[in-house]
């Protein structure tokens, strides 16, 4: 790319100093001539402009990002297409965000505290939700494009060039549609991104900041997306607490449909944690598996008989018991994992089935009365007849006695020995009856 200071995109937006480098291209300061304020310009990189597919569908995706109006998402004013130098040039002109990306703050500090992490995650849900209703999905959500400004706001960036970059075969070695540290495992198999990949990425985003390491590393980039479909990420520091540990876990559900549906969803569970509360557990597709939700289930039951619910944790649950995230069980929630997978044990997940809500996490319920699977109950009832029935017989029997006594009093030693017995015992209380 052979673009330098001074150069003009379409005779309007002029180039002043390069801001960033990256793999789509390269993020410059510049200026409108035109309205006399300072923007952004990113310049997509050759291979890219080279491919008219590419083109067509990166022109769509920056219409549709344009149309897009939220405070967490950084505004596109214009997109265009020049030559420089017998070079194609495809740029976007962006709002210019006055602050560091987050990737650069983690490089500073490395760790962040739960609250500050919070407040990440909320914002940029927020700003995921509003693309998520308009039917965009951002598919490259990382701390890269993450920026926050000196009064705390945060601003996405780089909306749907993930996606248009799908249509091109890139040839050249090193380059990679997305971000493997932060893809969605369904994304790593190749398949189409839904809002919940974003989510899952928002959860990685948050484990980073944590923790101070991605959950997931490797030598290059084929390996950790491997890691992502089926390994468990490490247990996070012990001075996170339980209730964000939780979060994070269901956040990073392998299944797809057992995390948080899109941003909107998953804004009022951030709250609920950064206001002390545990959060609640995503809803869980129905039974039949049309991938629609039911509504919301009542708080799980206090109940520990079953499977525990154990977000990221120290240790992790012990190896070879059995229990979630040991060798043999599925590493994270919602998605088995192959046995001895890299990152240990961590991330419990009880199996998916229509009883389990997002993030592996069981619905516990509330353990039955005795008797309430109904043996007992028809027990006692077959009793209760079958008393009333002996006593239905024994007036029978001491009304035809009565009556035949008071003709023939001798007929009473008639009686077999067993029909006396039983009428001795089912007579009134008080009432005796003699030869």
């Amino acid at each position: 790319m052979s673009v330098k200071p001074g150069v003009r995109l379409g005779d309007r937006y002029q180039l002043l100093s390069p801001i960033a480098t990256g793999g789509m291209g390269q993020v410059w300061r510049a200026e409108d001539t035109t309205l006399h304020r300072i923007v952004a310009a990113k310049i997509l990189r050759s291979e890219f402009t080279g491919d008219e597919t590419f083109i067509a569908r990166f022109r769509a995706e920056a219409r549709n990002t344009a149309a897009l109006s939220h405070p967490n998402i950084a505004s596109i004013y214009d997109y265009g297409e020049t030559v420089h130098e017998s070079e194609r040039l495809a740029y976007l002109i962006m709002e210019l965000v006055d602050g560091e990306p987050l990737v650069e703050t983690l490089i500073r500090e490395r760790r962040l505290s739960p609250d500050r992490t919070l407040d990440i995650l909320e914002q940029t849900a927020m700003g995921l939700g509003a693309a998520h209703r308009a039917g965009m999905v951002h598919r490259d959500v990382k701390p890269g494009n993450l920026i926050i400004r000196p009064d705390g706001v945060l601003k996405i960036t780089d909306f749907g060039i993930a996606r248009a970059a799908n249509s091109v075969a890139l040839t050249e070695q090193g380059t990679v549609v997305g971000t493997a540290q932060y893809l969605a495992p369904e994304q790593a198999e190749g398949k189409p991104a839904i809002p919940t990949s974003d989510i899952y990425a928002l959860g990685v985003v948050g484990y980073e900041c944590l923790a101070g390491v991605r959950p997931f590393d490797g030598d290059n980039s084929v390996a950790i997306a491997l890691s992502q479909i089926r390994d468990t990420p490490r247990p996070l520091p012990p001075d996170v607490p339980p209730h964000v540990r939780a979060l994070i876990q269901m956040t990073m559900a392998k299944n797809p449909l057992m995390r948080y549906r899109d941003g909107a969803a998953y804004v009022p569970v951030v709250r609920q944690v950064r206001a002390g509360g545990a959060p609640n557990p995503p809803i869980a597709p129905n039974a039949a598996g049309t991938g629609t939700f039911p509504a919301a289930r009542g708080p799980l039951s206090s109940n520990t008989s079953s499977r525990p619910v154990v977000p990221f944790g120290p240790g992790g649950p012990p190896r070879g018991s059995g229990a979630p995230g040991g060798p043999g069980a599925p590493g994270m929630p919602g998605g088995p994992s192959t046995p001895g997978a890299r990152g240990g044990p961590g991330l419990p997940s009880p199996p998916v089935s229509s009883q389990t809500f997002a993030g592996g996490v069981p619905i516990v319920p509330a353990a039955p009365p005795v008797g309430s699977d109904g043996k007992g109950d028809r027990t006692k009832i077959a009793i209760i007849v079958g008393i009333g029935l002996l006593v239905l017989i024994a007036l029978v029997v001491a009304i035809v006695i009565t009556v035949n006594a008071s003709s023939d009093p001798s007929s009473l030693n008639q009686l077999p020995h067993a029909e006396l017995k039983l009428l001795n015992a089912s007579t009134a209380e008080g009432q005796t009856i003699t030869s």
